[in-house]
């Protein structure tokens, strides 16, 4: 494969985690997990990118999920542009 298309759905994370998506899921990634795996991306040819099913009206705990979310945003535009992210 020469290049893919990346798409990051909130619905990927535990609501441990302030995760304000529609369906809510039992079980998921902690934001630690999902930022080493959008790590491990680095490199890759991308042709594109999504970050979808965020909810900031739900985010009752205050900024949390918000936070979480603007985070994976930064993160994927880094791989698109071809930035390597910097702990």
């Amino acid at each position: 494969c020469d290049a893919v298309y990346l798409s990051v759905d909130a619905d990927i994370f535990s609501p441990l985690y302030g995760a304000t998506s529609l369906p809510r899921s039992a079980r998921g990634l902690s934001p630690a997990s999902a930022m080493t795996l959008l790590d491990q991306l680095a490199g890759m040819a991308l042709l594109g990118a999504d970050v979808m099913g965020h909810v900031p009206n739900l985010d009752l705990a205050g900024t949390a999920s918000t936070s979480l979310m603007s985070s994976i945003v930064s993160r994927v535009a880094d791989l698109l542009l071809g930035r390597a992210h910097v702990a």
